[in-house]
């Protein structure tokens, strides 16, 4: 049996009441008892601009990111650009100077003779039969007595303290840079006399590196051009030993080392790469 149209009261399919359609007497829309709902043109538009936002969310999150290290990389290149670079003073090549300072490093020197030890208590001691009964071989004469009237001999002058080995003064009729770890020199005269005055202090202090390698190599001798940079707290930096004539590692090494952990020099207000060429002979 079936069910009446709700428009023109004419018999439809049952199906078509419940679930809606046209009717095929009066052409009208049947709604249906069971069709879903329809929520409105306004709510349908409202939900699909949420859906458009939800989807445009990812697409934002990654161009923030984006445009963040962009600006990030863009800081750090302009910092490095701008960024002003430490003052450095021009190269002093110390061998293109008139200034005394120890050009040679020498081998060790002939040992000294060693005394003979005094004979030990409770043994018997060598000698003539002379000797033995406590006579001297050779007596000694006797000594003259003072004339009184004879004028007093002067006193021989006393030496003096003896300058530490390497020491070379290098005043050149101006005074000596003047010591004072806590003040910083500015002056750039100043600053090559006192770095003059300390190299000629230390060269001869690479000498132990020579003499060890000699004991390898009685061979070795040469020139080695020594290249730092004293930094304004007066360390030394960025060392550098390269043999003009030939190469010897070890000797390079050893030399680097004492530079670099031994050598001190006076605050000053800009970095001073420095230049010496050293000839190490036997």
């Amino acid at each position: 049996m079936g069910t009446a149209c709700p428009f023109c009261a004419s018999e439809v399919a049952p199906d078509l009441v419940a679930y809606g359609g046209t009717c095929p007497k009066c052409l009208a829309e049947i709604p249906g008892d069971e069709a879903p709902t329809d929520p409105g043109v306004e709510v349908r538009k409202k939900q699909e601009r949420s859906d458009r936002l939800r989807a445009r969310v990812p697409v934002v999150v990654a161009f923030v990111l984006l445009f963040g290290l962009v600006m990030c990389t863009g800081a750090t290149a302009l910092t490095v650009v701008l960024w002003p670079k430490p003052e450095v003073a021009e190269l002093l090549d110390f061998d293109t100077m008139d200034f005394p300072m120890p050009e040679v490093v020498t081998g060790p020197t002939e040992p000294v003779p060693v005394a003979p030890e005094p004979p030990k208590p409770g043994k018997a001691v060598k000698g003539t039969k002379g000797e033995q009964a406590g006579k001297s071989p050779n007596p000694s004469p006797a000594s003259p007595r003072p004339d009184p009237a004879a004028p007093e001999p002067e006193p021989a002058p006393t030496a003096g303290p003896r300058p530490k080995p390497g020491n070379v003064d290098i005043s050149l009729g101006a005074p000596k840079v003047r010591r004072d770890d806590n003040r910083t020199i500015t002056d750039p005269e100043e600053i090559r006399m006192m770095i003059g005055e300390r190299m000629a202090e230390n060269i001869p202090g690479l000498q132990v590196c020579y003499e060890r390698r000699l004991k390898v190599d009685e061979s070795l001798s040469g020139r080695w051009a020594l290249n730092f940079t004293v930094q304004k707290t007066g360390e030394v930096s960025d060392v550098s030993v390269k043999g003009l004539e030939r190469q010897d590692a070890e000797l390079e090494s050893c030399i680097t080392t004492i530079v670099t952990e031994r050598w001190r020099f006076s605050k000053i207000n800009v970095q001073q790469p420095v230049k010496r060429t050293i000839r190490f002979s036997r």
